[in-house]
């Protein structure tokens, strides 16, 4: 597989991880994510491991969600004491 046919359109990258595609540009121009590797005038291209870097990025966060939620609504018989 050559590199121009792996690399993913925002649109395709936001449907592969089932978020929305402004959820993935704002969190790029938020910051939190590096731009892609690849760019070509108003178009990012991301790679396998641009992707795989937000994928971690997403299940990190989820799981600081989860976490977070679990303290303000603790499942019965997880309060210890």
């Amino acid at each position: 597989m050559d590199k121009e046919s792996s690399l993913s359109t925002s649109g395709a990258v936001a449907k592969r991880l089932q978020i929305p595609r402004a959820r993935l540009l704002y969190l790029i121009e938020k910051g939190d994510l590096p731009e892609p590797s690849s760019q070509v005038p108003g178009r990012r291209l991301f790679t396998e491991e641009n992707i795989k870097e937000i994928e971690l990025f997403l299940r990190k966060q989820l799981s600081l969600s989860n976490k977070m939620l679990g303290q303000q609504f603790p499942i019965k018989g997880d309060q210890k004491g």
